[in-house]
């Protein structure tokens, strides 16, 4: 069974993985597993390889200032040649081992044909080999494609298929970004919704201020003196205060009928 992971691309129950810490430890590992690779001979290669082999290596790096996790693979896949029974002459095991191959190799043209036709379905779940090369081919990643080929004349139909495989294969065009931790790119990506949303704000604030400043101000409304003590506000005419030894002299000028007198700025004879 192969599971499909967000960051390592796949996972498979049976995989062991190692921590290497050096590329000697790495070699080592890499030796250790090819030992357990099956061959076999058949007429046309004395050690024949009776599967494919895929070697991962994950590589995590930590900044040193913004401990973001950045986190890279590199997929080394040897795979099976194409076999034709009629000049392997392989029977029982061997043939079947052959067919299972062929089968692979068949499904892994068909998904580099369909990625370099941008097909809008690409058939990954034909078999395991896809499935694990999933990201390589046309996930988050560069690949390099290395065809072998013979030159002799015995060789043609397979050299001419092999040349095929690989210049559909160069049709693929991917775009790989830089993998980190998934937790490091939501922190970042929330880092960078903070720092819109103020400056946002800081804009907003901005035009605001400007807008005030041209506002024309409104003219204030001059304010009276308060009285002093001792002192009245006249009605009428000119706003002017009079002392109150003024309002008692006026109180006493009276007309006829008792009824005050109004004060006039204009002179006036009076006869005593």
């Amino acid at each position: 069974m192969i599971d499909k992971q967000e960051l390592n691309g796949f996972y498979i129950p049976e995989m062991t993985s190692v921590v290497c810490k050096s590329a000697a430890e790495m070699v080592r590992v890499m030796t250790a597993g090819a030992r357990r690779r099956a061959a076999a001979c058949t007429d046309m290669n004395e050690h024949s390889s009776r599967s494919h082999a895929v070697f991962l290596v994950t590589v995590e790096a930590a900044h040193k200032h913004t401990h973001v996790i950045r986190v890279g693979k590199l997929n080394l896949v040897d795979l099976a040649g194409s076999e034709r029974q009629r000049k392997t002459n392989a029977s029982a095991d061997r043939l079947r081992e052959a067919s299972r191959i062929n089968q692979a190799l068949s499904s892994l043209g068909n998904v580099i044909s369909a990625l370099a036709e941008n097909s809008p379905h690409v058939p990954y779940r034909d078999s395991k080999l896809t499935r694990i090369l999933q990201d390589s081919l046309g996930g988050n990643s560069k690949t390099i494609m290395i065809a072998n080929i013979g030159p002799a004349q015995y060789n043609y139909d397979e050299t001419v298929t092999t040349l095929r495989y690989a210049h559909r294969a160069k049709a693929i065009k991917n775009k790989p970004v830089r993998n980190e931790d998934p937790a490091d790119a939501k922190l970042r990506e929330y880092q960078a919704e903070i720092e819109r949303l103020r400056a946002m704000l800081a804009e907003r604030r901005g035009a605001e201020r400007r807008g005030a400043e041209r506002r024309p101000r409104r003219a204030t409304k001059k304010t009276q003196p308060e009285p002093e003590s001792g002192q009245y506000l006249v009605p009428g005419g000119d706003r002017c205060w009079r002392s109150g030894e003024e309002r008692s002299g006026a109180g006493r000028s009276a007309g006829r009928g008792g009824r005050p007198r109004r004060h006039s700025r204009s002179p006036r004879a009076v006869s005593i």
